[in-house]
């Protein structure tokens, strides 16, 4: 069966939008503004659960920093040496796009001899819709290789714009 001529289906590439049901007028729909909520400022407040090892010829107390992943965009605090409670009540502001945005915190020992990023002690991950629920704040578990290791940082959620 042939189609009749009234009836087509066009379609503009998916970052333009129809304007007055033509299609030969596209308007561009800026990337930027595509989904825009405001902005988000995101608190690294404190630590607990971080241990003091042993060693044979020294105690270790971790000398701990966080870095927090909010879609492309990465944050770091600074480091609280020789913490096994740290505190650092360090923020950045971040652009939202979606209450489902995926929050990440890594937990780093900086050692002072190692050279680069430190040693991993875990992560934990949320969504920014979880952490505005839990009235702005939460206490995130910290894991590595799938287990609790008894560490915990909690992180602070606002919106600010």
């Amino acid at each position: 069966g042939a189609s009749s001529p009234t009836r087509s289906l066009s379609r503009g590439p998916p970052s333009s939008k129809i304007a007055n049901g033509s299609v030969d007028q596209i308007v561009p729909v800026d990337d930027a503004l595509r989904g825009r909520l405001g902005t988000v400022r995101m608190t690294v407040l404190e630590g607990r659960g971080l241990k003091i090892e042993q060693q044979l010829f020294e105690v270790a107390i971790p000398d701990c920093y966080c870095t927090v992943s909010f879609g492309s965009d990465v944050f770091t605090t600074t480091v609280k040496y020789n913490n096994v409670h740290p505190k650092w009540n360090e923020h950045k502001d971040f652009p939202l796009d979606d209450h489902g945005q995926i929050v990440k915190l890594d937990v780093w020992d900086m050692y002072e001899e190692r050279v680069g990023k430190g040693l991993p002690l875990g992560s934990a991950t949320t969504t920014v819709g979880k952490l505005l629920m839990a009235g702005g704040s939460m206490e995130l578990e910290i894991e590595k290789d799938g287990r609790s290791n008894g560490v915990f940082i909690s992180l602070q959620c606002d919106m600010v714009a």
